[in-house]
């Protein structure tokens, strides 16, 4: 009952229902209004502004697509133990591919 109330009376409306609304009615349309937002402006120049991380995240966020970003991926990124185990998978993996070659040329 409230609902059609509300419906009649014209105070219900659809936020969704964009074919009912001109857009070119608003103001800041018709006078072509942009407004530049401090906080925005921190966010297009640093897309990790107002979010909770650590330092070295940040850091890394940072390095991510620059030279070292790229070495760090091609050992395996990590610390000093992702990289000792990924020099070890990448020599197991060597090893194999080079016992594979022997018995085929054999």
């Amino acid at each position: 009952m409230l609902s059609e109330t509300l419906c009649v009376c014209g105070l219900w409306q659809d936020p969704n229902a964009l074919d009912v609304k001109v857009l070119s009615d608003f103001d800041h349309v018709k006078k072509d209004i942009h407004i530049e937002d401090e906080e925005l402006r921190l966010l297009r120049e640093d897309p990790t502004y107002n979010i909770n991380m650590s330092d070295d995240t940040r850091r890394m966020l940072k390095e991510l697509g620059t030279a070292k970003g790229r070495e760090m991926a091609a050992v395996g990124g990590g610390g000093g133990k992702a990289q000792r185990e990924h020099a070890a998978a990448v020599a197991t993996l060597n090893a194999a591919k080079q016992a594979c070659y022997l018995i085929s040329t054999w």
